[in-house]
């Protein structure tokens, strides 16, 4: 039987990496964006438009996990770019 612990563990895992997803996401999007000032076009539009679709589905997968969890676990090491 697995133990409770190992349970809450791999969740806590799973919230992390799904939180640096996000975080991945929005820098990403926000990279476009701040480009868009110099670029225009019908395919850099639809490049922002897939780039804040991404980050929005990786925003919400990370919030119900971190719904699940409960709390925001420490992102030991990382940082925002």
């Amino acid at each position: 039987m697995a133990d409770p612990a190992d349970k809450a563990d791999a969740l806590e895992v799973r919230t992390i990496a799904a939180h640096l997803a996000y975080i991945d996401a929005l820098t990403a999007w926000e990279r476009l964006v701040e480009a868009s000032e110099a670029e225009t076009g019908v395919e850099h539009e639809r490049a922002c438009a897939d780039a804040e679709a991404r980050k929005e589905e990786r925003r919400v997968a990370f919030r119900d996990l971190l719904d699940e969890l409960g709390y925001l676990p420490s992102l030991n090491g990382s940082s925002i770019p």
